[in-house]
């Protein structure tokens, strides 16, 4: 009798240690396999406009308008394939499912090492170091601090974490050439900055699967990063993708 209440008292525990385990295991986003697709940049960059009409002895007024290639950010746009699938440590699989992406959100961020535990909404000291990284004006238009001054967003969920709507700093990137009015639940590819407690800040877009994006064609996602103009080496990025959150 002993023998089998021990035995049942081992196999109750193993099972309570199973479950605590499987309590505490949650999805992480994870490291997509990127495909280059094309890069490309205004091409009226560096071009100037003439004006050589005006005769000698007169003294011509003029307004300029000019609209010129920030180098102080970057966009990436494009589609997200995956499937979800169960492995092991050496990523042998012994299942996985096929599945039609419906939600989900692209992370991209300066560190390989995102703690994503411990991300919630970037907060304005954050915001304002991520700024300092770039040597960027902090109250200047295009600083990352002006760009991301909205906090309006839908709500979604990274890592088992739920974000609040409207709780982080947000912007949305423009649909057929043309800027959005930020709304909860109708704006597109809407963005907005993550981190974690280490400081680690991602860009965060929700994807929008086959949606007219900025071109008036369709994307699952595009979202802008800040570049540093103070060096000609470009800063690296990592990317990340969670599906179904």
């Amino acid at each position: 009798m002993t023998m089998k209440k021990n035995s049942a008292s081992k196999s109750l525990l193993l099972f309570v240690s199973l479950l605590a385990i499987a309590s505490f295991v949650l999805a992480v986003p994870s490291g997509p396999t990127i495909t280059y697709i094309s890069n490309s940049t205004s091409p009226s960059s560096g071009i100037g406009s003439e004006r050589s009409s005006d005769e000698g002895g007169t003294i011509t007024i003029l307004t300029l308008n000019t609209t010129q290639q920030n180098y102080g950010w970057k966009a990436y746009v494009g589609n997200v394939s995956g499937k979800l699938s169960l492995d092991d440590v050496n990523n042998w699989t012994i299942y996985d499912w096929s599945t039609s992406i419906t939600t989900g959100e692209v992370y991209v961020s300066r560190n390989q090492t995102v703690d994503w535990f411990s991300v919630n909404c970037t907060n304005y000291t954050e915001k304002l170091a991520e700024d300092t990284f770039f040597s960027n004006n902090q109250q200047a238009e295009d600083s990352i601090n002006v760009t991301f001054a909205s906090t309006i967003h839908k709500p979604f969920i990274v890592a088992g974490r739920p974000i609040q709507n409207s709780s982080c700093y947000s912007t949305a990137t423009y649909v057929n050439d043309t800027a959005q009015i930020l709304n909860e639940t109708t704006s597109m590819f809407q963005e907005l900055l993550l981190s974690d407690d280490d400081g680690n800040m991602a860009y965060t877009t929700i994807m929008e699967i086959d949606q007219t994006g900025y071109d008036n064609k369709t994307h699952d996602f595009q979202l802008i990063v800040a570049e540093t103009q103070a060096s000609q080496i470009p800063t690296l990025y990592y990317f990340y993708v969670e599906l179904g959150s």
